[in-house]
């Protein structure tokens, strides 16, 4: 399944469908998210939900089996690094991507 950015965040918001969506994503796992898409779910999120969204959207990744980018053998570990930096270091950017 690929995922669009209104669906992640619908489905972290808990939005309505949520469920619906949700089990979705865990019968069709893995799933993959292209990293403009993520970093739009990511900059959607962290407006909404500050440094919270991120770690939420971490968890969505982890939960889910995500997998973003271009190189799908890489791109897991390098998304969810991504992304936990981000939360670590609270400034909204990730210091490298993996």
């Amino acid at each position: 399944m690929i995922l669009d950015a209104s669906g992640i965040v619908a489905v972290i918001l808990g939005q309505a469908e949520s469920a619906v969506h949700a089990r979705a994503l865990l019968a069709d796992a893995p799933s993959a998210v292209g990293a403009p898409t993520l970093a739009e779910a990511a900059l959607v999120l962290q407006a909404r939900l500050g440094p919270q969204g991120l770690a939420d959207l971490h968890g969505f990744l982890v939960k889910f089996d995500v997998h973003a980018g271009l190189r799908a053998s890489r791109a897991p570990a390098t998304t969810r690094h991504a992304v936990t930096e981000r939360i670590a270091d609270g400034s909204g950017t990730a210091q490298s991507s993996g």
